[in-house]
């Protein structure tokens, strides 16, 4: 495993041990290009404070990854109990699971930059919620 795969398998560790010590694996000038974009370690730390507002007991799980240069594409599980307001729909205290993929680039060892692309969709029909496509 390259170095940059490694930053980025260590990093979810940290987040399922619930670990704060983001300086170690978020670069001072980190941006999250996906929405809500973010800026900075501060943004980042306040992004992840108001998810853990909404889900407790996250748990990822890593499927797959490809590393290339500074790049580092992940394809992961998440679960996690909705404990908080998420998307208008209330706290259902219900343990819930997603896909995602996430692509990180790693620069000196630090993520300086992530793109995510997720199956909310899932999770708002596993708390209940209503998918609907739009008609033509």
């Amino acid at each position: 495993m390259d170095q940059n795969a490694q930053v980025i398998r260590d990093y979810f560790e940290a987040r399922n041990r619930n670990d704060e010590s983001d300086e170690i694996f978020i670069a001072r000038d980190f941006i999250r290009k996906s929405p809500p974009e973010l800026h900075g370690l501060d943004g980042y730390r306040s992004w992840k404070t108001a998810l853990r507002r909404m889900w407790a007991d996250e748990v990822w799980n890593i499927l797959d990854m490809i590393s290339s240069g500074d790049q580092v594409w992940v394809w992961l599980t998440n679960e996690s109990t909705h404990v908080g307001e998420w998307n208008g729909l209330p706290p259902a205290k219900a343990r819930v699971r997603f896909e995602t993929v996430n692509i990180f680039t790693v620069r000196n060892g630090k993520i300086t930059e992530l793109w995510r692309i997720a199956d909310d969709w899932s999770r708002v029909k596993q708390l209940g919620g209503q998918v609907a496509w739009p008609s033509a």
